[in-house]
This record gives C-alpha cells, sequence and structure tokens, in this order.
C-alpha cells in the first residue's frame, strides 16, 4: 500500500512539475517571452504559498460523539432475585419510583414458598398456645421457631414484591439490548436489566485523537464554539461547550455505535467480541448542549464541529497528514 501511494505520488506530482519546469527552460515557444513566463509563473506560486501559508482562515474540527447523560444520572438496574421475563417496558418510557414498573418477572418456586411459610408459621402459632397452657417451659422455644419462620416469611414476600423491577428515580428507561428479546427466559440474580437516565442532565461524549486533544487543550473552553448534528437528522443543530476533556488516552469505546462494525468512525480490535475495544487510543471530550434537544437522542451518533482559532491551510494540512499517517499505520 506504502509502495503504491509512494509511486502514485511520484508519478502524478513530481513528473509533471518536473515536465512543466522543463518545458519553461527548454521549449522554443517561449524564447522570446521566456523571462515573463517564468516571472509569471514565480509571482503565481509566491502568492498560492502566501495565501495558503500565512493567510489564517476557519479551523474546524469535526469528530463523532455519542449522545449520553452524566456518569450520576443513569442508575443501572439489577434483577434481585432469579425469574422469568415476563414483561419489559419499551426503551424510552418516561418512569417514575411510583409509575409502571420496568420489567415484570416470575418465579414459580415463590408462590408455594411462601404458601409453605404461611401454614408454617399458623401451625407454629398453634403449637405455641398450647405450649403456654400445657407446658409453659416449652412456650419460648415454640416462639423463637415462630419468630425464625416469620422472617423467611418476610423474605418470600420481599422476593415476590422485587419480582417487579421499580425505577429507583425519575427519567427514561433503557434496557439493555437483549433483555426484551429474553421475555419468558430466566436471568440470574445481580444480571443487568438496563438504566434509568435522567435526561435533564444530557451531555455528548466525543472521541478525539492525541493531535486533536492538544489542539482543545490549547484553547479556553468557553472559547471554543461546539456544534452538534445528528448524523439521521443533519438539519438539526444544537451548539454546546466544552466542560471536560480527559487528558488520558482510553481504548474502551462508550458505545458500539462508534465502531467501524456500527457505522462509526474507530477502528476496533479484531479479537474482541464486545465491539468496543479500540484499535488504538482516543481522548474523550465532555461536551453540554446549550439547550435539551426537543426529543430523546439518547444513544445516538452524532457529529460534532469545533472552531478553533484560524490557521493558515498549510498547518491544517499538514495536522490532518499527520492523522491520515497514524491511523494508517496504528502510530
Amino acid at each position: 500500500g506504502a509502495t503504491l501511494a509512494c509511486v502514485a505520488v511520484v508519478g502524478w506530482v513530481f513528473v509533471p512539475i518536473g515536465k512543466f519546469i522543463k518545458y519553461l527552460a527548454t521549449s522554443s515557444e517561449l524564447t522570446r517571452v521566456r523571462l515573463r513566463a517564468v516571472g509569471s509563473v514565480l509571482l503565481t506560486l509566491a502568492l498560492m504559498i502566501g495565501g495558503i501559508g500565512l493567510i489564517r482562515v476557519p479551523d474546524r474540527v469535526r469528530v463523532s460523539g455519542i449522545v449520553d447523560v452524566a456518569a450520576a444520572d443513569h442508575p443501572y438496574i439489577y434483577a434481585e432475585v432469579d425469574g422469568f421475563v415476563q414483561t419489559v417496558a419499551p426503551k424510552g418510557t418516561a418512569v417514575t419510583p411510583d409509575g409502571e414498573s420496568l420489567v415484570v418477572m416470575t418465579n414459580p418456586a415463590l408462590g408455594p414458598r411462601r404458601a409453605e411459610l404461611l401454614a408454617q408459621k399458623r401451625a407454629e402459632a398453634i403449637q405455641g398456645r398450647q405450649a403456654r397452657m400445657e407446658e409453659p417451659v416449652m412456650a419460648e422455644a415454640y416462639a423463637s421457631k415462630l419468630e425464625a419462620t416469620q422472617y423467611l416469611l418476610d423474605e418470600a414476600e420481599r422476593d415476590i414484591a422485587r419480582l417487579r423491577v421499580a425505577s429507583p428515580i425519575t427519567g427514561m428507561w433503557l434496557p439493555e439490548p437483549t433483555i426484551d428479546r429474553r421475555v419468558g427466559q430466566h436471568v440470574q440474580e445481580g444480571e443487568r436489566l438496563g438504566r434509568v437516565v435522567n435526561t435533564d442532565r444530557v451531555l455528548v461524549r466525543a472521541l478525539v485523537d492525541q493531535d486533536e486533544a492538544m489542539l482543545l487543550a490549547s484553547v479556553d473552553a468557553p472559547d471554543a464554539r461546539v456544534s452538534i448534528r445528528v448524523r439521521s437528522r443533519p438539519d438539526h443543530v444544537m451548539t454546546g461547550r466544552i466542560v471536560a476533556l480527559i487528558p488520558v488516552g482510553q481504548d474502551r469505546l462508550p458505545s458500539e455505535s462508534l465502531s467501524f462494525a456500527a457505522g462509526g468512525g474507530l477502528a476496533t480490535e479484531t479479537d474482541d467480541t464486545t465491539g468496543r475495544k479500540s484499535a488504538r487510543q482516543f481522548f474523550e471530550v465532555v461536551v453540554a448542549p446549550d439547550t435539551l434537544p426537543s426529543e430523546p437522542l439518547l444513544g445516538q451518533r452524532v457529529i460534532l464541529r469545533f472552531d478553533m482559532p484560524r490557521q493558515p491551510l498549510a498547518m491544517q494540512w499538514w495536522r490532518k497528514l499527520l492523522q491520515m499517517i497514524q491511523q494508517r499505520f496504528n502510530l
């Protein structure tokens, strides 16, 4: 690949330039006007170099990002008891702690267990009353046994209540990608079911390489204007501001949608089964939109444009060339 690129550059750039110089120097057609022709070429070249290397033009950095929320505002929901999934609230449902259940499960063993403990409790209560009348010495033992049974009964009733998973906060329900396809299947205690997000604190997480991170870090956050466009709706533009630049290189994508396989711009490791381990390290920039979107955008891929201080085109092209080389050779 690199050899073909070098051959192409020589054939399409250096060879035509060499032929042009030879034409200026030796062509008989320019015998009487050679000095004028050379002067015109040099003047044009000087103007081009001056325009490209000296005149400052708008400098913009475009990167991919994902709409998310602050880490503290999306508590994950886990199954608190084993059970079989019966219903799952649709993705994007607005939920409250007193509202509808996020996930409803069943466990055929809990109902009979509760009935068994109820019967055992009634029998022990009767035995305790008889002991108080006939064998007062045994009354205390029956009371302790009844207390232990009541504890087990309370635990069984709590487990039955846990089969209906409620939201701990007011927000939007985002189930795990696979949970809605597992209706009728068994889930274990501690298995993640989804999360509830606070849509009042939407953030955009953008991924940049080292050079872009250094460029953004050199600009005061309030001075860097950010435009945000949803990939599926290019006419919908939001503005925002940089609130954080994480200065540590990472290789774990915040979402699979940013990978090549999902249409994003970052290559992932070929042996990674999760689709979230990047082939090269990146830096994360957190942007807060100035206004909240009029519709739920959580989890959607967006394009961010950072308007940087003006720079000559030559410096911008050089930076992009270095980035292309780094991406090509995973430097």
